[in-house]
């Protein structure tokens, strides 16, 4: 039996990094900081994922990393 690999991208918002990994069918974001990776929230899809990580970030500059 196969095991799906989780598609994962990496975001730049200011001066924090971001992943946002799709796992049966939802974005989980995560913010990468001082001790590893923290949950910042889900999300239904790419765009809100994005808007999640805007508003955890207080920025509106997102870059792909």
């Amino acid at each position: 039996m196969e095991v799906p690999v989780a598609a994962e991208r990496a975001f730049t918002c200011g001066t924090g990094k971001y992943y946002v990994t799709e796992y049966h069918g939802y974005f989980i974001v995560q913010k990468e900081g001082w001790f590893g990776r923290s949950f910042v929230s889900y999300a239904h899809d790419l765009a809100e994922a994005i808007a999640r990580i805007e508003s955890d970030a207080n920025c509106w500059s997102i870059r792909a990393a």
